[in-house]
Parts: C-alpha cells; structure tokens; sequence
C-alpha cells in the first residue's frame, strides 16, 4: 500500500471521479495491487475498480481498465470472432441501409469500441486484416492460375 496513493486519493476523492483518479495513479505507474490496496483504505468497499474484469463484460457503458492478461485476451477473443456473428445477424437490416450509411455505422462503432474496450477494437482489427490477406492470397491464386506463358 502506498501513503503517496492514498494522501492523493484522499486530497482529490471531492475534486475528481474515481476512473480519473485510477487512471492518473496507473499513468503515474503505481502497481494494481498499490492501487487496488489504496481503494480499499480510501473508499472502504473493497478496492472493486469499475471496469475491472468479472461480471461486467458487457458494460459498454464505461471506459475499460484492463489488469489482468485474462481480461484483455477475453476481449480480443471476443473482438475477434464477434464480427462474424454480428455480419450474421446484422446482413439483412445493414443491406437496407445501403453501402454507405452501413459504413458511416459500422465506422461510428469502431470508434465508440475503441475508446471503451480497446482490446476488443484489436480483436476486430486483426480479423478484418485476415480476411483482407487471405483474399488477397485468393486472388493471387485464381489470377496466377491464368498464366499463359
């Protein structure tokens, strides 16, 4: 447990939200267990950080802190595979929306994903460049079959 941590939770409780002063004490490299230890004197329930892994994975309300390795291989995992459940879902009603409209959205989201779950964003991310690499790849194959020399 810090004394630093805690005298700068105690002074700035009033003055900031409890994410604000969590992110300034991690930017300031204090470790999780500091400020988790920290929490606990200052707020007295427990130390629960909002954001923090367990039953809240489908808060997409708040900004995400990630602690653990899990979380944020949680996430990428989910960001990874989610696109092809959600084209699934979501084919039909974004085809009538039309090609542009689809995209702002689809834009839009990635935005909102990004700054709310950053590893979910990555997850995301990395599909779209599989998929761009193997058709590329694809392609490559059908027009090199077309070698006429």
């Amino acid at each position: 447990m810090s004394k630093k941590a805690i005298e700068y939770l105690r002074e700035n409780k009033d003055k900031y939200s409890r994410d604000e002063l969590v992110d300034a004490l991690v930017k300031s490299q204090y470790s999780n267990k500091d400020i988790k230890e920290s929490l606990k004197e200052v707020y007295r329930d427990g130390g629960k950080l909002k954001g923090e892994g367990g039953s809240d994975f489908l808060n997409f309300k708040d900004r995400k802190n990630y602690f653990s390795k899990k979380d944020k291989v949680t996430d990428f995992l989910f960001g990874l595979f989610a696109p092809v459940i959600l084209i699934l879902i979501f084919s039909f009603p974004l085809s009538l929306l039309g090609f542009f409209s689809s995209l702002v959205l689809i834009i839009i989201s990635s935005i909102f994903v990004f700054i709310k779950r950053r590893w979910i964003f990555y997850g995301i991310i990395t599909w779209f460049l599989t998929i761009m690499i193997v058709f590329v790849i694809i392609l490559y194959i059908i027009f090199n079959s077309f070698n006429i020399y």
